[in-house]
């Protein structure tokens, strides 16, 4: 998403973009901190990818300037264009979840907070839905180099633990 171009021409319509940077995500400038701050990078710029599907759409000759659209990356090999219809906010659910008594981690966020769930509805849930699952899959992989660089399982599983919590927890 780093090389997006702030706007092109699709389908006879200009196409204006704003890309995040990577610097916007990173708190420190150490290895270390870069290292654990890839699950975000994965999260932020999954959203990039959903928000953004005119590039997917040139690719694949779908030409409709006319209605919207997310695109939801599911894996290398596959990734579901939606039409967004018409929704309502997410939070008109959350009379049900608070009288079911399904209040859960994210809900201030996304069902009762001020964020794209409520003027995506659905679609907004299930871009967070994704980027979270990405994130904790990212999360997930990095044990492979720890394993790999850290020595026996014993010195670095607290650590990794730690690290990946909030990312797990969130998905």
């Amino acid at each position: 998403m780093q090389n997006l171009p702030e706007s092109y021409n699709f389908c006879g319509a200009k196409i204006t973009t704003s890309v995040e940077k990577v610097e916007n995500y990173l708190d420190e400038n150490t290895f270390q901190r870069m290292f654990w701050q890839i699950p975000t990078l994965v999260h932020e710029f999954n959203h990039e990818y959903t928000g953004n599907p005119y590039l997917y759409m040139q690719k694949n000759n779908i030409c409709d300037v006319e209605n919207r659209y997310y695109t939801y990356f599911i894996d290398t090999n596959q990734t579901n264009l939606d039409k967004l219809s018409k929704v309502f906010p997410s939070k008109k659910i959350y009379y049900y979840i608070q009288k079911n008594n399904l209040v859960t981690f994210r809900v201030a966020n996304y069902i009762n907070g001020n964020s794209s769930t409520q003027n995506h509805g659905i679609f907004g849930l299930l871009d967070e839905m994704n980027a979270y699952r990405l994130g904790a899959t990212t999360a997930l992989r990095l044990s492979q180099y720890y394993a790999d660089h850290k020595g026996s399982y014993d010195k670095w599983i607290i650590e990794y633990l730690q690290e990946t919590k909030s990312v797990m927890m969130a998905y």
